[in-house]
């Protein structure tokens, strides 16, 4: 009987054959696949639980998902771009494809199973904005602190693109250029439920590589292009006019030591269950180790403090751990933008996983924050702003975390347009 090829079967390989090995036994399913011009014939067998019983199969199946191939895919009509951001374009569109077929697969594999009572761990992002990422924002991170004398590690590489611009009566606004920020989070476990943290960015911004992928993107799922295809590309330029005087404008490519933040957080409360409901208090404080004329830093020295909280037993029949937090930032007067700065910021997350194995945790992020410039016209730099993440983790052996993310404006022109988050942890 022939088979149909199924150009992302790895994503169903992964998301069903691990874990229903453990559970099933019944026929093995042959099927094969396709990545690039090559095709394997998997030897390993799926298995598939359904309510807690065996489900026999006389017969292979035949009726699978197929997609397009890359080819396909790169057959849109998009204005060329760097060989570097038509490979990233692929492994978004493919990640995407992943999530999309992962969730409904990944439910009917695993009807009927035990759950995981396991803490979901926020992307650690945040704002990227030219004119936002030089103050002291905390990223979002977890109420789970490291054991006792135990180091966590995280090293985190964001790529954002920028691309907006906004002109009301004397005020002119244009942000159009890459973030690159490339962080090292410590945090080490004095006590059992006090500890002391360490992050260490390092900043380059120029005009990027992504500029033809994210017009790409934006066409293929009908997103707002805002002027893009008229702009040239790989263009660094982030200006801000005020009564014919020019406040801020950075034209040429900087990269170097970020503004460093210290840290210290007390877990106030813990389930009695691992990792179940969790509370923690953070107070951190940022330092002016980063230029200002290069946007490194904003020169001013910043502390805050918040509440981090995560609850794993609330909706553990759905494997649906929550994690949030809420917190106020304080500012001295800075270098950039001086007199238009605001003196305090309230900022806050949302991180909703969902755990369908145990070492895989999909997973979507909501960050905010009240604006950080006042006296201004344009609603770019006194709106609220809001982006969203999504993407997940995947837990590599020796209890390695990794995460991938995919981050979205979602109030216009007050975050990046787009920006791609990878990440790893681990505690040593």
């Amino acid at each position: 009987m022939a088979r149909r090829v199924v150009n992302a079967a790895p994503l169903i390989v992964v998301f069903c054959s691990g874990h229903m090995a453990r559970h099933t036994q019944h026929a093995a399913l042959p099927l094969s696949w396709t990545y690039g011009r090559g095709t394997e014939r998997l030897t390993s067998p799926i298995r598939l639980p359904l309510w807690n019983s065996v489900c026999s199969m006389k017969r292979p199946v035949t009726r699978c998902i197929t997609l397009p191939p890359l080819s396909l895919w790169h057959q849109r009509q998009m204005r060329p771009g760097p060989r570097l951001g038509g490979l990233l374009e692929y492994i978004v569109l493919y990640a995407s494809v992943c999530c999309l077929l992962g969730t409904p697969l990944s439910l009917l594999c695993l009807l009927g199973s035990s759950a995981w009572a396991q803490a979901v761990r926020p992307f650690m992002l945040q704002n990227q904005s030219p004119l936002v990422q030089i103050f002291g924002l905390p990223p979002a991170e977890e109420a789970l602190l490291p054991p006792q004398h135990h180091l966590g590690v995280r090293l985190g590489l964001t790529v954002s693109n920028h691309f907006t611009a906004e002109m009301d009566g004397g005020e002119r606004l244009s942000l159009d250029g890459e973030t690159v920020r490339f962080q090292v989070v410590l945090r080490y476990g004095l006590r059992s439920r006090l500890a002391v943290g360490l992050d260490l960015p390092v900043i380059n911004h120029s005009g990027g590589i992504f500029d033809g992928f994210i017009e790409g993107w934006h066409r293929a799922f009908h997103l707002p292009q805002e002027g893009r295809p008229e702009a040239a590309q790989g263009r660094l330029q982030y200006r801000y006019r005020r009564n014919g005087i020019a406040q801020l404008n950075l034209n040429e490519p900087t990269a170097g030591l970020g503004d460093v933040s210290l840290s210290l957080g007390w877990q106030l409360y813990h389930a009695p269950t691992p990792q179940a409901r969790l509370l923690t208090l953070q107070t951190g404080l940022k330092v002016p180790t980063g230029s200002s004329a290069s946007l490194h830093g904003s020169g001013s020295t910043d502390g805050y403090l918040r509440l981090l909280g995560n609850d794993s037993a609330t909706l553990a029949r759905f494997r649906v751990p929550l994690a949030g937090a809420v917190g106020l930032l304080w500012l001295s007067q800075g270098e950039i933008l001086a007199e238009q700065q605001r003196q305090a910021v309230i900022f806050g997350s949302v991180t909703i996983g969902w755990q369908p194995l145990p070492w895989l945790l999909p997973k979507i992020q909501f960050d905010w924050h009240s604006p950080f410039y006042g006296d201004s016209a344009l609603r770019r730099l006194t709106s609220w702003s809001a982006q969203l993440t999504i993407g997940g983790s995947v837990r590599l052996p020796g209890m390695i975390f990794v995460d991938l993310g995919v981050v979205e404006d979602i109030v216009v022109g007050t975050a990046p347009d787009v920006g791609l988050h990878l990440a790893m942890r681990t505690v040593l």
